[in-house]
């Protein structure tokens, strides 16, 4: 395992787009923020230039890593499922348990770095360069952040499995918005007519983004254990019986 692993970290550093991308992701949000500052400077009465507002508002930007979540997973090892390079793999003498279970600890510990990396510098912009509302939006924000990146964490690992399961691309990714955005919209409309329907809605993650609202570690936990469990009985079942 542990040489497996070392096999996909110099395979993930020596490509370019692997640093490309928290740069990206953080150039955009400075920018949004530095739009949102100098459009304050002129206009005392301007509303938006404050922790408050960017805090607030920042809770529904979870939504952009959720819905790159199929993107992410399929630049770590798409090409190996496309090009069926897992044979190689195995022909090294890699367990398939091992490789199911090094991917996933790479996507998890890439994922981790890239929130870090973007997360930490965005919060350190808005406490010294807007005006600061008091730190209770501060500590609500890193309250909800803590709960997203446990949603969001489960959510990899389901999708992780979506690839193992699926080798078309085109089938990984209709199926896994099928079930972040079609199934969330569908359980919300049959919500609306029996309120029993409230408790499966908010086991996706898409309903916490939407309501930007911080509801307690018990629903994050929950969509966490259930969503991994369901990658591990999935992907690895799926990919441990399937043909390379």
């Amino acid at each position: 395992m542990i040489n497996y692993l070392k096999s996909e970290h110099y395979r993930l550093i020596r490509q370019k787009a692997t640093f490309l991308i928290p740069v990206l992701l953080l150039v955009f949000m400075l920018t949004m923020l530095g739009l949102t500052f100098y459009s304050g400077l002129g206009d005392p009465d301007f509303p938006y230039n404050t922790t408050r507002f960017i805090y607030l508002t920042s809770r529904i930007s979870f939504v952009i890593p959720l819905l790159a979540l199929p993107f992410l997973v399929n630049y770590l090892f798409g090409s190996e499922f496309e090009n069926g390079t897992f044979k190689n793999s195995v022909s090294y003498g890699f367990k398939r348990y091992q490789l199911f279970w090094g991917k996933l600890i790479v996507a998890f510990s890439y994922s981790w770095i890239l929130i870090v990396s973007v997360f930490v510098p965005y919060v350190f912009a808005v406490e010294h360069v807007m005006e600061n509302s008091g730190p209770a939006y501060l500590f609500e924000f890193l309250e909800f952040s803590a709960y997203m990146t446990l949603m969001l964490a489960g959510t990899l690992f389901l999708t992780l499995a979506l690839r193992f399961l699926l080798k078309s691309s085109s089938a990984y990714f209709g199926v896994f918005y099928l079930l972040v955005l079609g199934a969330s919209h569908l359980v919300a409309a049959l919500r609306n007519q029996f309120p029993i329907f409230e408790v499966p809605l908010r086991l996706f993650p898409f309903y916490h983004v939407a309501a930007a609202e911080v509801v307690g570690w018990g629903y994050a936990i929950a969509i966490f254990l259930i969503y991994s469990t369901l990658s591990v009985l999935i992907g690895l079942r799926s990919f441990t019986r399937s043909d390379l």
